[in-house]
Parts: structure tokens; C-alpha cells; sequence
């Protein structure tokens, strides 16, 4: 049984972030801001609630129109649109060494470089 987003994104806040890279609390809100904007894009580009969403439903293409939208409508610069993008990453890269069943999915995920 594949893992529920919801149970992979607290565990990475929980387990991986804080107590086995053990990072900077700052480090931390930046990536739990960027998970709730990402979720709640995902969820407005998707049409469903953000407790409905899967891991499949954070696809390149999500990803790829939550950073342009980060760029445009939020008018972020491309720095920080990048800070965001490295916390996905660091997500994904969390899905990947805890989840091999999703291993076909994630890498398409991480083909956009910073």
C-alpha cells in the first residue's frame, strides 16, 4: 500500500527535516510555506480540496504552473521561486528514499533544474 500524501508530508516535517537532518526552524517554515502554497495550487488547478489530493496530482505539470505562478501572479523573484523549488526537491527526494513504489513518479518531479 503506497503512502498517503498527507502521511509523507508529515513525515518529512517530522522525521526527515527535524530529526534526521535536524535543520534550522527557519528552514522549516520556509518549506512548510512553500508545501501549503504548492498543496493549495494543486488543489485550485486540480478543482479538488487539498484533503482530496494524492502524490500523482503534484505532477510536472503542477509544478511547473505553481512556479510560474509564483513568478507572475505572486511577482516573486526568480530567486526565491527557486528557494521554493528546492524545497520540492527536497520532498521529492524524501519520496523517493522512503517510497520506491512511487520511483517511476518522482523523478519527472525533479527534471526542472534550480
Amino acid at each position: 500500500m503506497i503512502t498517503s500524501l498527507s502521511t509523507l508530508i508529515t513525515d518529512f516535517f517530522i522525521i526527515y527535516l527535524a530529526d534526521e537532518r535536524k535543520v534550522s526552524r527557519h528552514t522549516v517554515f520556509a518549506y512548510r510555506d512553500t508545501m501549503k502554497m504548492l498543496l493549495s495550487f494543486a488543489a485550485n488547478f486540480k478543482n479538488r480540496t487539498i484533503d482530496r489530493l494524492c502524490i500523482e496530482d503534484l505532477s510536472v505539470d503542477v509544478i511547473l504552473q505553481f512556479l510560474s505562478h509564483l513568478e507572475t501572479a505572486r511577482e516573486n523573484s526568480v530567486r526565491t521561486r527557486n528557494a521554493r523549488l528546492a524545497a520540492i526537491h527536497s520532498f521529492y527526494r524524501y519520496i523517493l528514499s522512503r517510497e520506491p513504489a512511487l520511483s517511476s513518479f518522482c523523478p519527472k518531479s525533479l527534471d526542472y533544474p534550480i
